[in-house]
C-alpha cells in the first residue's frame, strides 16, 4: 500500500469525526437556548412523573385515533 492509501480514509475519518462534533455543538446550543428562554419565561424547569404520564398517554391516545 502506498502511504496515500492509508492517508486518505485517515483524513476522511477525522473530517466525518469533526463535522459529527460541530452537528452535536449546533443540537446542543440551541436545546441550551431553548431551556434557557423556557427558565426565563416560567422561573423553572421541572418534570414532575404525573405530568409526564398524562402527557404520554395522551398522546398515545392521539396516535392511535389519528
Amino acid at each position: 500500500m502506498t502511504e496515500l492509501q492509508i492517508f486518505v480514509p485517515a483524513i476522511l475519518s477525522q473530517l466525518a469525526w469533526t463535522v459529527a462534533f460541530i452537528f452535536a455543538a449546533a443540537i446542543a446550543i440551541s436545546v441550551h437556548d431553548t431551556v434557557k428562554k423556557i427558565r426565563g419565561r416560567w422561573g423553572y424547569l421541572g418534570l414532575k412523573p404525573r405530568y409526564a404520564m398524562a402527557y404520554l398517554s395522551h398522546s398515545a391516545t392521539r396516535q392511535l385515533n389519528f
